[in-house]
């Protein structure tokens, strides 16, 4: 797994129930991925999905790796 993101994104990690975290994927300080319905109890976890993501996108993958 590439631990670093493509040059322009950026994912932030936030919490939107007690126990539970999700994430965003911004490119360019646009949001281009947002809330899914997917979420994650542990915060490295919710990081990582989200950089897998943000290289699924640069890459211009039609479904998510």
């Amino acid at each position: 797994m590439k631990n670093k993101l493509p040059k322009g994104f950026k994912v932030t990690v936030y919490q939107p129930e007690p126990g539970w975290y999700d994430r965003k994927v911004w490119k360019d300080g646009l949001i281009i991925l947002g809330t899914s319905m997917t979420m994650f109890e542990f915060k490295d976890k919710a990081r990582e999905v989200g950089i897998r993501r943000a290289w699924d996108i640069f890459e211009g993958k039609k479904e998510w790796s």
